[in-house]
């Protein structure tokens, strides 16, 4: 047998109908925390003639609906647990319930019907219904279908939106962070047009976000602020190349890790797809004064000389008229070369152009993969 699933408008109905407490002790409950109990179980659909046997006994006709309002009340959890699956003995007081019942079905079935009767409406608490129930639903939407059913006047849609807020605010908590973080780190949709088409597996935008700006109310590790090229992810911690932070990037974060920005020079989008293009056919054209040092720059071996390349770079490391250095400010159309060393993990020269900088500091970048060097090794100093 499949149980009755109740919707969030029969449990607000069954609640509402039945004076906003629990049948049983007789205590206010929230909708939030109702559970909608059957006074003739619902097992015995599995078993007529014990669902028979009890309907007699209850003087109730056998057409009496075990799912349907005339069965179901609001109770707590935890009476719940204590009333079980038990068929209730026939008594004053159960036949008094039914009665109440009988009174409440009649009003539940009203309230149902007043919440979802307006098309508008029912659009509206049916968009957020949905995101209880588990389907999918874009924050924009479910915060527009809150604000419209707000805007529908009537206590029972006020009522209704009051407890959904509630509900729902229990549902962000825990499961829409992942998608506000989502839209906090997605490319703008101009920018994404602007590429369609034209992006690949060895070509990518991403968007960071400034640090220490969202740290503390993300799930991400790092708040946006960083991003591994080599397993595109922005989570700190599992290799990152980059990280964004007061309009500059840098890199080389843990350990003896270390890399540096090498500038290019400005670039329209069409000069950086055709230069990306043919670094992708030919590695060896990627050649200019400033990216033969990335391209050609060979990592030391020993801890030492990883610290000391560390910190020569953290100064800057003239190149005729230009700077390899670790940490670089960015500005639209500014297209650099980043080498990311990061011992026992990758060596990648990454050439990338500015697409944007935000007005709350976040960058979006367009990016691909120049060269892969072998994994470097680190031959660790003696304690």
């Amino acid at each position: 047998m499949t149980k009755h699933r109740f919707t969030s408008v029969e449990r607000y109905a069954v609640w509402q109908a039945n004076g906003q407490e629990c049948y049983y002790c007789r205590e206010p409950i929230r909708l939030k925390e109702v559970n909608v109990d059957h006074f003739i179980p619902e097992r015995l659909l599995e078993n007529p003639n014990e669902l028979a046997r009890a309907l007699v006994d209850h003087s109730l006709p056998s057409t009496f609906e075990i799912n349907g309002y005339i069965n179901w009340l609001p109770i707590h959890s935890y009476c719940n647990l204590q009333k079980g699956g038990r068929t209730p003995a026939v008594s004053l007081s159960s036949q008094a319930a039914l009665t109440r019942l009988t009174k409440g079905a009649v009003e539940a079935s009203k309230i149902a019907k007043r919440v979802t009767s307006d098309r508008k409406t029912d659009a509206l608490v049916g968009k957020v219904l949905s995101a209880l129930e588990g389907q999918a639903l874009s924050l924009d939407e479910l915060l527009n279908a809150l604000v419209g059913v707000r805007m529908n006047h009537g206590k029972d849609a006020s009522i209704l939106t009051d407890e959904l807020t509630l509900e729902m605010a229990i549902k962000v908590s825990k499961t829409s962070l992942k998608q506000i973080e989502e839209r906090l780190l997605s490319v703008p949709r101009e920018i994404e047009a602007a590429y369609a088409g034209r992006l690949d597996a060895s070509m990518a935008l991403v968007k960071l976000l400034p640090r220490g700006r969202y740290d503390d109310s993300m799930l991400v590790r790092g708040g946006g602020a960083y991003y591994s090229f080599a397993i595109r992810t922005h989570a700190y911690g599992y290799g990152s190349d980059i990280e964004l932070s007061e309009r500059q990037v840098s890199v080389g974060f843990a350990g003896c890790d270390f890399g540096f920005f090498v500038p290019l020079g400005d670039m329209t989008p069409n000069h950086f797809l055709k230069m990306a293009e043919s670094i992708r056919r030919d590695p060896s054209t990627f050649s200019s004064t400033h990216a033969d040092f990335a391209t050609t720059y060979d990592p030391p071996i020993e801890e030492a000389a990883y610290r000391k390349e560390q910190r020569r770079f953290s100064q800057g490391v003239e190149i005729k008229d230009a700077c390899a250095s670790r940490k670089i400010g960015i500005a639209p159309g500014g297209v650099f070369a980043l080498r990311s060393i990061q011992a026992g993990k990758s060596d990648l020269l990454i050439v990338f152009r500015v697409e944007d900088v935000r007005k709350d500091g976040a960058a979006v970048l367009l990016w691909t993969i120049a060269k892969t060097f072998p994994k470097p090794e680190l031959r660790r100093s003696p304690n």
